[in-house]
């Protein structure tokens, strides 16, 4: 789950098992961008499918 500071939205983050592989096989992170209409929320997912930093980005 993922909670973005900016339009206080809670949801479901999609992720694959290549997801956790790539993770896996590059420093343990990878990178998820959701969409929220006037702003993006960029995550990054460490291999066991928790949020380790959340990032907003303005359109």
């Amino acid at each position: 789950m993922s909670y973005c500071e900016k339009c206080k939205r809670l949801e479901m983050i999609p992720f694959s098992q290549e997801d956790i592989n790539h993770a896996l096989e590059n420093g343990g992170l990878f990178t998820k961008s959701l969409d929220h209409g006037d702003h993006m929320l960029s995550l990054k997912i460490d291999c066991n499918g928790s949020v380790r930093r959340e990032t907003v980005f303005q359109r």
